[in-house]
């Protein structure tokens, strides 16, 4: 599944905390933005990861895209798009 993560993390110990751990799972594509592909134990481990790390005050969304918007997602200007990569079974 692709997710997106935005985060707003008041201390800076624990907003470099939580972009540490978030690049075990995604990608940054902006300072507090992660585009992420899980499945559904890596999604249950991430959310319960940042967790253990935010406090009283700091927010953090965890945005679940299906295939439809996934497919509608546009880029202005540089970067790109995370996209599962296709395999094949030979």
């Amino acid at each position: 599944m692709f997710i997106m993560v935005t985060y707003d993390i008041e201390d800076d110990k624990r907003r470099n905390k939580a972009h540490k751990a978030l690049k075990d799972f995604g990608i940054p594509v902006q300072l507090s933005v992660f585009e992420c592909m899980l499945d559904k134990g890596d999604y249950q481990k991430m959310k319960k990861k940042v967790r253990s790390i935010i406090k009283k005050g700091d927010g953090v969304r965890f945005y679940r895209l299906c295939e439809a918007c996934d497919k509608r997602t546009t880029l202005s200007g540089t970067g790109y798009i995370l996209k599962e990569e296709d395999f094949y079974i030979v």
